[in-house]
């Protein structure tokens, strides 16, 4: 819920996705739904994923720097 002004009023998009849940499996739900260790991981990978490019990058770099001394 969102506070404005004196009164309360319901964010729609959160109401709309807790209808859609609600009308779901319990494996549906699981499939859509994430807890806060599946998360945790996911942003791991993500940071893991965009260091490797970063090294991978620098790496170009240098190689590229080598050729040009050359």
């Amino acid at each position: 819920m969102t506070h404005l002004g004196s009164s309360f009023q319901i964010s729609h998009s959160l109401v709309s996705r807790a209808l859609k849940l609600k009308r779901l499996s319990k494996a549906e739900k699981k499939k859509r739904t994430t807890n806060q260790a599946e998360r945790s991981a996911l942003k791991l990978k993500k940071l893991c994923k965009a260091e490797k490019k970063k090294r991978t990058t620098n790496q170009a770099e240098r190689s590229q720097i080598k050729r040009q001394k050359k």
